[in-house]
């Protein structure tokens, strides 16, 4: 019986906007997680844009 594995991410970014300035945006891409849980992105749903 295979076995899968379920990857879950969760980060407090602080401002999500100034963390894709230091590079979040390749972190995430790089973990490709299954599940990702976001904490204080400060700033309204329609300028977060598309993540990895």
């Amino acid at each position: 019986m295979a076995s899968e594995e379920l990857t879950v991410v969760s980060f407090n970014v602080n401002g999500i906007r100034a963390a894709r300035r230091r590079g979040f945006d390749t972190w995430l891409a790089d973990r490709a997680p299954d599940v990702v849980g976001l904490q204080e992105l400060r700033c309204p749903p329609e300028e977060i844009g598309e993540l990895p």
